[in-house]
């Protein structure tokens, strides 16, 4: 299975080449590879290499940071989600026992709201 960041490189590749007009078989010849490798990287199917993205930059005249433009990884969101945990588990521990019925409602309801 694709990890996000090489659907996302994927999806920059195939945007850059787009953009330059060349078609996956153009892409292929310039990179001497063959064209399923381009489509199967543009589809997130296939990893990408350091020196394949070097020279996919040159071929498409972008910086090679061109590639991870946008992309939010996993590791951002776990971090983040760590430290909310932490801070609901800080609150939680401060809450009386009376009011855990409550709290619990009142989450339940959220859930509910939102759609989650």
């Amino acid at each position: 299975m694709a990890s996000t960041l090489e659907k996302h490189v994927g999806s920059r590749l195939r945007y850059a080449r787009n953009a330059k007009r060349y078609s996956p078989a153009e892409m292929a010849s310039l990179l001497s590879v063959n064209e399923p490798v381009i489509e199967e990287m543009e589809a997130g199917a296939a990893g990408f290499s350091l020196r394949f993205l070097a020279e996919a930059a040159g071929a498409l005249e972008v910086p090679p940071s061109f590639f991870l433009e946008g992309y939010h990884s996993e590791l951002m969101d776990n971090a983040e989600t760590a430290r909310n945990r932490s801070e609901i588990s800080a609150i939680a521990a401060r809450i009386s026992e009376r009011r855990v019925p409550l709290l619990l409602k009142l989450s339940q309801a959220l859930e509910d709201s939102s759609g989650l």
